[in-house]
C-alpha cells in the first residue's frame, strides 16, 4: 500500500552532535528521545522537557521556536507563501525538509494535528519549517521514516 508523504509533517529529534560526541553517543540520544515521546505519549515542547528532565533534556541548539512551541518540517513539495514570509523566514538555500527527515530518524504526523496545536507563524523559522503551539500527542504519528541513501 502507497503511503503519500506529501500532505503530512514531520519531527525529527536531534541530538545535536558536536566534536566531543561520537556516532554511538549520537544514536544513543536520538534513541532515548524516540523513547521518550513514545513513553510519555507526546512530542514535548521546551518548557515540558526542562520540566520533566531538567538534568538531560538534550535541548536542540539551533531552537528559534522559544518554550512553547514544537518544530515540524513540512514535505519538500509543500512551500507555500507563509515560507516566504520575509518577517520571519531566515533566508537560506537550506529548508528544513532537506536538514531533518531527509537525513534523520524522524516522526511522521498527520496534519489534523493543527485542530489542537495551532500553527505559529510569527516566529523565527526556516523555509518549511512550521512550528505549532504545546505538546503533540502521539496519536498524529502515521509512521516512523528512516533515511536512505538519497533520502526518504
Amino acid at each position: 500500500m502507497p503511503f503519500n508523504l506529501e500532505d503530512k509533517l514531520f519531527h525529527t529529534p536531534v541530538s545535536n552532535l558536536n566534536y566531543r560526541w561520537t556516532f554511538e553517543k549520537d544514536l544513543e540520544i536520538k534513541l532515548l528521545k524516540l523513547k521518550r515521546i513514545f513513553d510519555s505519549k507526546k512530542i514535548m515542547c521546551r518548557k515540558s522537557l526542562l520540566k520533566l528532565y531538567p538534568d538531560n533534556a538534550y535541548l536542540s541548539s539551533k531552537n528559534n521556536n522559544g518554550l512553547n512551541y514544537v518544530s515540524l518540517s513540512k514535505h519538500i513539495s509543500q512551500k507555500a507563501s507563509e515560507d516566504k514570509d520575509s518577517n520571519n523566514i531566515i533566508k537560506s538555500d537550506e529548508n528544513a525538509f532537506e536538514i531533518y527527515p531527509w537525513n534523520d530518524i524522524s516522526l511522521v504526523l498527520n496534519s489534523d494535528l493543527y485542530a489542537e496545536n495551532p500553527k505559529h507563524l510569527e516566529g523565527t523559522r526556516i523555509p518549511l519549517e512550521v512550528q505549532v503551539l504545546g505538546d503533540i500527542d502521539i496519536k498524529y504519528v502515521e509512521a516512523i521514516s528512516i533515511p536512505a541513501i538519497l533520502g526518504i
